[in-house]
Parts: structure tokens; C-alpha cells; sequence
């Protein structure tokens, strides 16, 4: 028998070894997460009388994302550096920037963001295969 070095799965492991049914436990618990967030989301919905399927964070975290990734980060896991990641939403802040300073529509930022992302996550994915 293998036993797992993280805390959360060696505290799996005991669980079931006394006897828990941990694959039920997580399936219950992730059943009633869901559930409870469909009901937030229904009365949210009732209270407004209206459904957005996004608020406007969504491009804070893909921004994010992005200069995470092309600061040098691999989505992979694997190492990365805080400077790196500051050089990579400095990149990304200076794009943004650029764009603002063109007046040019914020969809096409996305659109360029996106394309970066694919980039740097593309020559990860590369660098990575080449090294095996």
C-alpha cells in the first residue's frame, strides 16, 4: 500500500481505513455545494429580474491569468519566480495600456490578450515536450 505524502490525502486515507465512505462524502459535499449555489443564483436572479451570466470579474482573472503565464509560470505546475510574474503583468499592463492609449475597443484587447495567452502557454507546452 502506498501511502500519499499530502496532509489532505493521508487525512483521505485514514478516513477510509476507519471506515468512511470518503468518495460519498465528497460527492455529497460537492452535490450540496452545487445545489446551494443554484439556489444563490435562482433568488439572486429573482430579486433583479434578470440573469448575467457575467459580471465584469471574469476579465480581472483572465488578465490574471495571463500575466501569471507569461510571466513564466507554468499552468502545468513546475517552478516560477515572483519577478517573472511581476515582468509578465508589467507585459500585460503595458498592452493594456497601449490599447486604452489608441482608443481602440476593449473586445480586441481581449481577443490580443487571448492570442498571447495561447502563446505562452503553446511554448510551455513545447518546451516541456521537448524536454522529455
Amino acid at each position: 500500500m502506498e501511502v500519499k505524502s499530502t496532509p489532505a490525502a493521508a487525512n483521505a486515507e485514514a478516513a477510509r481505513l476507519s471506515g468512511v465512505r470518503v468518495q460519498r462524502i465528497k460527492l455529497i459535499t460537492f452535490v450540496l455545494s452545487g445545489g446551494a449555489a443554484a439556489l444563490g443564483g435562482v433568488i439572486d436572479a429573482s430579486r433583479v429580474l434578470s440573469a448575467q451570466a457575467s459580471n465584469g470579474e471574469t476579465t480581472l482573472t483572465f488578465t490574471v491569468l495571463a500575466g501569471i503565464v507569461v510571466g513564466g509560470t507554468s499552468i502545468l505546475g513546475g517552478e516560477g519566480a515572483m519577478w517573472r510574474t511581476v515582468v509578465g503583468f508589467l507585459f500585460i499592463a503595458l498592452i493594456g495600456n497601449g490599447f486604452d492609449l489608441l482608443g481602440l475597443n476593449p473586445l480586441y484587447e481581449q481577443i490580443a490578450l487571448g492570442g498571447i495567452l495561447l502563446i505562452a502557454v503553446g511554448y510551455d507546452a513545447w518546451s516541456r515536450f521537448r524536454q522529455t
